[in-house]
């Protein structure tokens, strides 16, 4: 919102609040200074006890400020949105450490030989079969994995899956979403992607192949007590969501991250809202609508 605040009785300055850093990079105020009574006069402003609103001409400098608010937005968004687009994944040159990291906390100590661990299909597969990866990309800012109290080469930030659903993972067509403390549900959000088959040997107790389209809805299912960090499937989720959204796949519009996927006894709850809530967009329709009615 815009505050109005008096910092002398002649002096008035309007401050944005609640503006998120990483859209502005510092925080936006304008310090109008050397305002006598008799210039507020006629702008149309006084007020009482030391109180000073700024009408008059003030509306519209604000109403500017808003524009370039907006403009500062939809760059910063954009720009946001490049940071995380979806890519194949880049680890290659970390995959042995991966591995292993992933072998040691999720597969059984007498796991069979030569398998490794599936956390969707909750079975153990050939190991070239199987590819683990990065939750939080490696190539994501590090200054973000620290807001979410995150290491990223943590098993803690870890995912293994069969390479096809660990391909669609990383380019967001499907996402986990943490449900719970225990819970992390599989959902499909490209609608090309559902009729799709895993891998020919890989068949349904039936016999049948096996579809992504079986995996919607599904809990990820683990061989050992160590779980992923729950921030960092759901800042992935999130993110997968967005571009989701601005690429008009529907089953995004019916799904939310739950406030339980962020919180943790590492991890903020409000950095959800800090990154991903429209509060730059609520806050300008606030200023428009408090000024459009003087």
């Amino acid at each position: 919102m815009l505050l109005l605040i008096n910092t002398k009785p002649d002096t008035t300055l309007p401050v944005f609040t609640g503006v998120p850093d990483f859209l502005l990079g510092h925080t936006l105020s304008v310090h109008l200074e050397g305002m006598t009574a008799g210039t507020l006069d006629r702008f149309g402003g006084h007020g009482q006890d030391g109180q000073t609103l700024v009408l008059g001409s003030l509306v519209e400098s604000v109403k500017t400020i808003v524009e370039m608010l907006t403009r500062i937005q939809d760059t910063a968004s954009d720009a946001f949105d490049n940071i995380f687009a979806p890519t194949i994944s880049d680890l290659s040159q970390h995959t042995n450490l991966v591995t292993k990291t992933c072998t040691t906390a999720y597969n059984a100590e007498d796991h069979p030989k030569d398998q490794l661990w599936c956390m969707v299909l909750g079975r153990y597969l050939q190991k070239h079969l199987i590819k683990a990866s990065h939750i939080y990309k490696r190539r994501w800012p590090v200054s973000y994995a620290a807001k979410l109290h995150l290491d990223v080469d943590s098993a803690a930030n870890m995912f293994s899956a069969q390479k096809k659903i660990e391909s669609a993972f990383d380019r967001y067509r499907l996402i986990i979403v943490p449900e719970s403390l225990t819970d992390f549900k599989v959902h499909i959000l490209d609608p090309t992607l559902g009729p799709q088959m895993i891998n020919n040997p890989i068949q349904n107790a039936d016999g049948s192949p096996i579809r992504f389209a079986d995996l919607d809805g599904t809990l990820l299912k683990f061989a050992t007590e160590a779980r992923p960090a729950k921030q960092a499937f759901a800042w992935f989720a999130e993110q997968g969501l967005r571009h989701a959204k601005k690429i008009g796949w529907a089953a995004a519009t019916q799904l939310t991250v739950p406030p339980i996927a962020w919180g943790s006894d590492t991890c903020d709850a409000g950095i959800r809202d800090r990154f991903f809530g429209d509060a730059l967009a609520l806050q300008s329709a606030e200023v428009i609508e408090a000024f459009s009615s003087r």
